[in-house]
């Protein structure tokens, strides 16, 4: 054996942010074999993430049962004068979603990504989980909204958008001769939900509104909620915001593999997208907006946007519904720009539900309860 202590430390750090660090200093009078050493390693590995999984709600039962695990692992791998040391490493508070929103609004954290994660207690329901240092995958859809409350009709836009995508995603490996993209569901782009928490016009959205609206996701069947998601919450309200802190949680590639620019991809309304492209949000100039939309291209940003029904005086001067795709608007930008956003049809998506609906209807039904 070498002249110093023979030492092990192993880190764990779970997506929550929360580290531990395991340490043993391995006594040379147990003439352990290098195998042997390995193999006392390997099983401090599996009492870190046994310790680990206690932190989960599982009742006192399993909790028991890990705990008699683990003894047997340190009965089996130690000699008596060994022991190892657990240290807690200080972190951020992003233990809960309660915890991720408090550090977006104190301005902790300009974004931070919930994963959905499989109930612990092996249920079909799911619940969101905050992680540490988030990656974005490449080439994302991000839908933001409200999302007050999330509802089916968000589901259906963000299936609609991913589908297109798919297509998108395929047309464009065929281009290059890449047949590796087969277009079936373990190629589902990832789309994540993105929640501003602040308003350049409003205050920040209480802590107590966001976990309302973070659990309305959680809480849809998984046969609505599209293949591969998430949460963004952020503190960008303003697309000027959302491209250059997103864009920096990107994953950094040499090149594009599909010799495409496309690097965001937002999922947005035709009311949002004419705004968008309207000269009056750009003090009134169009050179201003499309310097804008010019300059928002060259990031790689790209949009999918979906129609809205509207209500119209129709025969006989009762309502009827009209679809609003706003492609006639999208006509005064040159080519292009045009082609940064890809229209839904009434065809691919159509829902005649919003929020607002759904939150008076709510709001109705808890009036008739209060009666």
């Amino acid at each position: 054996p070498k002249k110093g202590d023979h030492r092990c430390h192993v880190a764990l750090t779970t997506a929550d942010g929360c580290s531990n660090i395991y340490s043993i200093v391995l006594d040379k009078e147990a003439k352990r074999s290098r195998s042997d050493e390995d193999e006392v390693v390997s099983n401090i590995v599996l009492l870190a993430l046994l310790e680990q999984s206690k932190r989960v709600e599982i009742n006192d039962v399993i909790k028991s049962e890990i705990d008699d695990v683990m003894s047997e692992v340190r009965n089996a791998i130690l000699v008596d004068n060994e022991t190892i040391v657990s240290e807690n490493m200080p972190h951020r508070n992003m233990s809960s979603m309660e915890g991720a929103a408090d550090n977006i609004v104190n301005g902790n954290e300009r974004t931070i990504l919930l994963a959905p994660s499989p109930s612990p207690l092996g249920s079909s329901s799911q619940f969101l989980m905050p992680v540490s240092e988030a990656v974005l995958p490449v080439d994302p859809i991000i839908f933001p909204g409200s999302f007050n409350p999330p509802h089916v009709g968000h589901m259906q836009l963000a299936r609609a958008a991913i589908s297109v995508m798919k297509k998108k995603l395929q047309n464009e490996s065929k281009s290059i001769g890449d047949l590796s993209f087969n277009g079936g569901d373990e190629s589902s782009p990832a789309l994540l939900f993105e929640l501003s928490m602040t308003n350049p016009d409003k205050p920040p959205i209480p802590r107590e509104d966001v976990i309302k609206r973070l659990n309305g996701f959680s809480s849809m069947e998984n046969s609505i909620l599209p293949e591969n998601w998430g949460v963004l919450l952020t503190s960008a309200p303003l697309f000027a915001e959302k491209v250059p802190i997103l864009s920096d949680f990107l994953p950094v590639e040499k090149e594009s593999s599909r010799g495409t620019y496309r690097k965001l991809t937002f999922v947005i309304g035709t009311d949002t997208m004419v705004r968008i492209i309207d000269p009056k949000y750009y003090d009134g100039s169009m050179p201003n907006m499309i310097g804008v939309l010019e300059s928002m291209k060259r990031k790689g940003v790209h949009f999918i946007v979906g129609g809205r029904v509207e209500q119209k005086k129709g025969v006989n001067d009762g309502p009827a519904a009209a679809f609003v795709d706003g492609l006639s608007e999208l006509q005064s930008l040159p080519t292009d720009l045009q082609e940064m956003f890809t229209m839904l049809s009434e065809d691919e998506f159509r829902v005649d539900i919003s929020s607002s609906e759904i939150r008076a209807a709510a709001a109705k039904q808890s009036v008739g309860k209060n009666l």
